[in-house]
């Protein structure tokens, strides 16, 4: 009996910590934000590339979801995620976008096709978004200079996944997944965390098997697809990951933060999304190409 009582004890106080946890995540405390980095920061390692060759941005949003009930069996990935999270801000989810219209891509849950077009001002036609409130929900836009070809091509492959591969999410591949970060978070040293560290890569895999698949791959997380795609199309991502033998399968929404060149434009509630593109694009007005919703005053 003591043994059962020290059990739901301990239980207990697991949920009240993810509790607590989701509680004060979730609490937004502003509504949009614009950044610098665009005005300060080189977006690209690679000028010989700007004289012979036209350029373009490839965008990415972090998420952090904020669920409309807490008892959503998703918040338990949630947390696993966000408590292993290394990067500076509080991400769970990541989408992979090539303007700056509220029609980003990502790998959920729910549905046949399980990539899908991710709208945060409208959530009803995706089953993973229609669990979140978008009023409290966050995100974080980055963008990523790349030559125009490379963001053909990066599109291109997001358009061949949604045409003729039925993407699924991949719990199983959680598993793994969490294992990785937890002992990245818990048992590396904090100057080995970072991204793409020797002291996390492992000698016995072998990037050229994943860059030339005998066959195209089916599952994925959201950070993993995002990852396995821009490794075979943007070349400084790929001479990066074979340089570090990096694992697409281990890539978490905050190590897109950082990849080389990218920057970060802005923040805003997933409600006010259209509002903070529409800022962040008026006062960069080299992005106005990127936003059809943009209306010059």
């Amino acid at each position: 009996m003591k043994v059962l009582i020290k059990k739901y004890k301990n239980i207990t106080k697991f949920l009240l910590l993810i509790f607590v946890f989701l509680f004060f995540s979730c609490r937004t405390t502003r509504t949009v934000q614009i950044f610098d980095d665009y005005k300060e920061k080189v977006t690209i390692e690679a000028p010989e590339l700007a004289a012979t060759e036209e350029e373009a941005y490839i965008f990415f949003r972090l998420y952090n979801p904020c669920y409309s009930s807490p008892l959503n069996v998703t918040n338990l990935l949630k947390f696993g995620i966000s408590t292993t999270n290394i990067s500076d801000i509080f991400v769970s989810h990541a989408a992979i976008g090539f303007d700056l219209n509220d029609d980003f891509y990502g790998v959920t849950l729910g549905g046949k096709q399980q990539l899908k077009l991710e709208i945060c001002t409208d959530l009803s036609n995706n089953p993973y978004m229609r669990k979140c409130d978008p009023v409290s929900s966050e995100l974080w836009v980055y963008a990523m200079k790349v030559p125009r070809s490379e963001y053909d091509a990066t599109l291109q492959m997001v358009q061949y996944f949604l045409d003729n591969v039925t993407v699924k999410y991949s719990v199983m591949q959680n598993f793994p997944y969490t294992c990785y970060n937890i002992r990245r978070k818990f048992f590396v040293s904090k100057k080995n965390q970072g991204f793409g560290s020797p002291k996390l890569t492992k000698k016995s895999y072998n990037i050229y098997k994943d860059l030339n698949p005998k066959r195209t791959p089916k599952k994925f997380v959201c950070s993993t697809f995002m990852a396995y795609v821009l490794m075979h199309n943007v070349t400084e991502i790929q001479n990066l990951f074979i340089e570090k033998n990096i694992n697409y399968r281990y890539v978490v929404p905050g190590d897109f933060t950082s990849f080389p060149g990218v920057i970060k434009l802005f923040y805003s509630s997933w409600e006010d999304y259209l509002v903070a593109a529409q800022k962040f694009v008026e006062e960069n007005p080299d992005f106005a190409p990127y936003f059809n919703q943009y209306q010059s005053n």
